[in-house]
């Protein structure tokens, strides 16, 4: 099957082999269930999701966050966000995920956490 390029775009491996994924410009309804096909591939490891471009999330991507999240936790691996906007980074700070899966401004400052003996304290 043919995935929109939108759905969730492999961007880079950051130098510490992290996979960083560029959500779509709207995570809502309509794209979770795109965007969840694509993240299965990564829920056994460390995720870096980038969300420069993104800018609206509904609760139906809110929910797929937080399972994601959890996911990744089952197997010991983490989820951090870079690049997310004024209005996103509100978002996820009034609803409390921030303080679950942290934001970092920028790909290296979230993998350096996610390497680091001491993330579990910090997030």
């Amino acid at each position: 099957m043919h995935l929109p390029a939108r759905a969730a775009t492999l961007i880079a491996m950051s130098e510490h082999e992290i996979p960083v994924l560029m959500t779509p410009p709207r995570l809502t309804a309509e794209t979770v269930p795109l965007f969840a096909r694509v993240t299965v591939a990564y829920q056994e490891r460390d995720l870096i999701l980038d969300l420069s471009e993104t800018e609206w999330i509904t609760s139906a991507g809110l929910g797929h966050l937080v399972m994601l999240g959890r996911t990744l936790a089952e197997h010991g691996a983490r989820l951090a966000f870079v690049g997310a906007s004024r209005t996103v980074e509100r978002l996820l700070d009034t609803i409390g995920l921030s303080r679950l899966m942290p934001h970092f401004t920028s790909v290296d400052e979230a993998a350096t956490w996610m390497r680091s003996p001491e993330r579990d304290e910090e997030a």
